[in-house]
């Protein structure tokens, strides 16, 4: 675990998947943001999939923030406006190949959508 705090720490993951300046966590204006920094293996965050490089994307601060980086989930916590860093190895947590972990997630993303509609409707009546 790393103490963030309200600033940004560098976070050093041993992989030859993790890109030396790979993903920038950063405390702005009040609120966290994330960037991938042009990686080689790109970033996939689990609010929108695939990060675009140098595209900063604000985090929720009323839950847990992941990101598959390299082979690692990255999890951003900010209870009480103190951050902290939760780092896993992929085999630690099941995840696999980051690649088709993105493509389960999107594959999930449809069904659940229709479920929530379908929710929503039998809610109404």
């Amino acid at each position: 675990m790393t103490n963030l705090g309200n600033h940004s720490t560098p976070v050093k993951l041993n992989s030859g998947r993790v890109s030396r300046a790979h993903l920038l966590i950063k405390y702005e204006s009040g609120e966290w943001w994330a960037q991938d920094l042009g990686s080689t293996n790109t970033t996939v965050y689990q609010g929108t999939g695939k990060m675009v490089a140098g595209e900063p994307v604000p985090l929720p601060s009323d839950r847990p923030c992941r990101f598959l980086v390299g082979g690692f989930l990255v999890v951003l916590h900010q209870p009480r406006g103190k951050a902290y860093l939760e780092i896993h190895e992929s085999h630690e947590t099941g995840i696999g190949d980051p690649a088709s972990t993105t493509s389960r997630m999107e594959a999930l993303a449809s069904p659940l959508k229709k479920i929530a509609r379908h929710a929503s409707k039998l809610m109404k009546k």
